[in-house]
């Protein structure tokens, strides 16, 4: 018998290996995963021919394993580019040191760099060997799905905002895969297994399937309704966590986890500080790549040599004519878990235990350390105080910063440039950075709000601009991009506010604190800091950035774009209906955002499970007697009205069961009636005799029916206790019996229609070469 196993391990593997596109770029990652996969599972199949031992089949494919990662990133070091070598193996060594390196800092989604590619699939390869081992080797698929889960854990952990439901269910589909080959396996060395009517598979297999598929269905569903069940911000419980205040903020991509960290159900102290100086923001790191969709540091491989403890180089751009004074913070961590290090721009050295280092634009970030509660350092750093003259009079930035910052991507819409010409205007590049801050913050209408859309969705930009709503993230963002449309260097940093002081003059900073600005740079100068964000978050401006009066003074505030476009000529204009319709919509969506729906979601699905039965019961109730309305037969209408009682009857707990003639039951159920009731069952009774034995079958009425059949349960519900009637009521025993028959009923449809469909498939596979009939068959060996 040709086994499966095999192949299901392949793509139970392949289908988990895919969840890991949330944490690497692009596709050539995954094109160099499916060549590790199939030549270990190749290597693995032949060596499984030539000796059943799993230890053969496991060698051959670890020599497979390290035979295709030489030829995909050491060739060049191996001989014939595939048989590895001393030279080989340091190359590849290095080469996995630099993907750690940047696994240690990058931001999901990683760049597709060989280093991570090499791990990635050097990972994935031998998360293979080990499934086609235990799931093929040892017979034990179910223990194979321990590597698999490790896989998924992975991106689950890492990726922005966790992974979204369709990748478990990718994921589960490809474990419940693997079982399910292994199980048709084992039954099928009994022999071929038919069904009742000799012919096709029995219906097992298929029971099998659905109830894997209803597993997995409902372990998506379940923890999607479940109050409770957190989000992507990691806060802990405030015990044993160190010497901090609460939970912890972990930072892992600064811009996505902004609004996260904003929106935080506890404001959690992150750190303290002390400074000889003026507060100011604390910088973690800095975001000078975009993509058109999303910032994000430019990370690359740091020399070990470049330790902050070591000192950094001078501020770039910074000359001497510029007011820079040196200052110290510092700093004690709280709560912060974080591979970048918070620091005051421009740092010139930090005083820190472990291997921390810096990059080109003086972002501090640790070699395998992160920041942890309890540890403390000092930063030093120079107090630049330049003056709105000296930004006046900065000549142009050089040509390669102007490469690097102050280039915007090739599919910005035109109307973003557009508009940003039109509120900067002429003049210096200072005069059009200091337009568009006021622009944000104080001239274009916009306002700070945290239900405005995704940060690094596509269209992020372009909404923040038509809805002129956002935070913190939507205003340095915007303010940097439309200043690359006027050849202005920038970039968007990502930290924390100064904080709040204490009595004791010391300061703490809060997670909600967390805080991205737009840095502009100008020759002389440097890169400097301002504020399009508004001062209800802010506050007043650094003394740079506030515009002087030869800069607003002739511009008038009419002539900028506001926050919706000019009725076209004779058309209304907006009228205070229409403003107030506006803010009412606001209102609606600021409520709709802060309505908990997963709770919500959790309350409704228990009410419909618990609602079911009740539903249901009304549902079939309906049903019959719109049936029997409907029938042209007498007796429908009598047995219809038959049926419906002995339901109610059994719903209160009385004894309804059972070969009993209408009489009988009769007798039985008149001992909790009264005199109404009793003369209504006597009419029902009657009616349904003469429907079953009478020659002329009755004519009563459906309507006079349903009539009597209320009266009948009035009165049975009367006679019987509160607790009883609220049961009969609100969870009726028909009402769950007939979900029960539904079940089954659709179990057997479902299970008839793949009988259907497998006779087909079989029908197609069992015609000759040119369809005309069925083949030849075998010859008996």
């Amino acid at each position: 018998m040709r086994s499966h196993l095999p192949l299901a391990a392949v793509v139970a593997t392949l289908l988990t290996a895919a969840t890991l596109s949330t944490l690497v770029e692009g596709v050539r990652w995954f094109v160099e995963v499916l060549v590790t996969v199939g030549a270990v599972a190749a290597a693995t199949a032949a060596a499984r021919r030539l000796s059943r031992h799993p230890g053969v089949a496991l060698a051959a494919g670890l020599v497979a394993w390290l035979l295709v990662l030489t030829w995909l990133y050491a060739r060049a070091e191996a001989w014939w580019g595939v048989l590895p070598t001393v030279a080989t193996t340091g190359e590849l060594i290095a080469v996995a040191a630099v993907g750690a390196d940047l696994v240690a800092t990058v931001a999901p989604p990683a760049p597709a760099e060989a280093g991570i590619r090499l791990l990635v699939s050097a990972g994935v390869g031998a998360v293979v060997l080990v499934v086609d081992t235990v799931a093929v080797g040892l017979r034990q698929p179910a223990v194979a799905g321990l590597p698999l889960l490790a896989v998924y854990l992975v991106p689950a952990a890492l990726a922005p905002g966790g992974l979204d439901w369709y990748w478990f269910v990718l994921a589960g589909a490809g474990y419940l895969v693997l079982v399910a080959a292994d199980a048709g396996e084992r039954v099928g060395r009994w022999g071929r297994v038919l069904d009742g009517d000799g012919g096709g598979p029995a219906p097992l297999a298929a029971t099998g399937r659905r109830v894997g598929a209803l597993a997995l269905a409902g372990a998506v569903v379940v923890p999607t309704v479940v109050p409770g069940l957190g989000e992507a911000l990691h806060l802990g419980s405030g015990t044993g966590d160190g010497p901090g205040q609460g939970g912890r903020i972990s930072v892992v991509n600064p811009i996505l986890d902004l609004r996260e960290n904003l929106t935080a159900p506890r404001d959690d102290t992150v750190l303290t500080y002390t400074t000889t100086g003026t507060p100011q923001p604390l910088r973690l790191v800095t975001n000078d790549l975009y993509d058109g969709e999303q910032w994000r540091p430019r990370l690359e491989p740091l020399p070990r040599s470049d330790t902050a403890a070591g000192g950094l180089p001078a501020p770039p751009g910074l000359s001497d004519e510029v007011t820079a004074q040196g200052q110290r913070f510092r700093i004690t961590v709280q709560g912060l878990e974080s591979v970048w290090l918070p620091v005051p721009y421009p740092t010139t050295r930090v005083d820190v235990m472990g291997p921390w280092l810096y990059d080109d634009t003086l972002n501090v970030l640790g070699d395998g350390v992160s920041t942890s509660p309890g540890m403390s350092y000092d930063a030093f750093y120079l107090e630049v105080t330049p003056t709105p003259e000296q930004l006046l009079d900065a000549p142009p930035p050089p040509s390669d910063v102007v490469a690097r910052w102050g280039t915007p991507p090739a599919d910005l819409p035109a109307s973003v440039a557009a508009t940003a010409a039109e509120v900067a205007g002429e003049g210096t590049p200072y005069e059009q950075a200091v337009r568009l801050q006021q622009w944000f913050r104080n001239e274009g209408g916009f306002r700070y709000s945290l239900t405005a859309p995704a940060a690094d969705s596509a269209s992020a930009l372009a909404d923040f601009l038509a809805q002129r709503a956002g935070y913190c993230v939507h205003f340095a963002s915007s303010m940097a991009v439309m200043a690359r449309t006027l050849g202005i260097p920038s970039r968007v940093a990502v930290g924390f506010l100064p904080g709040q002081r204490q009595p004791d003059g010391s300061y703490t900073v809060s997670v909600r604190d967390a805080h991205a600005w737009p840095e502009l740079y100008f020759a002389g100068v440097g890169w400097v800091r301002f504020e399009p964000t508004p001062s209800t978050r802010t506050g007043s401006l650094p003394s740079w950035a506030a515009p002087p009066p030869s800069v607003v003074a002739d511009r008038d505030p009419t002539d900028l774009p506001t926050s919706a476009p000019p009725p076209e000529q004779g058309g209304a204009s907006t009228t205070a209906a229409d403003d107030a319709a506006a803010a009412a919509g606001t209102s609606l969506t600021q409520v709709l955002a802060a309505v908990p729906w997963r709770a919500v979601s959790g309350v409704l699905l228990v009410l419909a499970l618990a609602g079911a039965p009740l539903v249901t019961s009304r549902l079939v109730r309906r049903s019959r007697w719109r049936s029997a309305a409907r029938s042209p037969d007498p007796g429908a209408g009598p047995e219809a009205a038959w049926t419906t009682l002995r339901e109610s009857a059994a719903d209160l707990g009385l004894d309804a069961d059972g070969p009993l003639t209408p009489r009988q039951l009769g007798r039985r159920l008149g001992e909790h009636l009264d005199d109404a009731g009793r003369q209504a069952l006597d009419a029902v009774v009657a009616v349904v005799e003469r429907a079953r034995y009478a020659r002329d079958g009755g004519t009563a009425g459906v309507a006079s029916l349903r009539r009597d059949v209320r009266a009948v349960e009035r009165a049975l519900h009367a006679g019987v206790g509160r607790g009883v009637r609220w049961r009969a009521r609100l969870l009726p025993g028909s009402g769950v019996a007939h979900l029960r028959t539904g079940l089954v009923r659709a179990g057997t449809a479902a299970d008839a229609a793949e009988r259907r469909l497998a006779g087909r498939l079989r029908a197609l596979r069992t015609r000759g070469p040119r369809g005309d009939g069925p083949s030849a068959p075998r010859a008996a060996a």
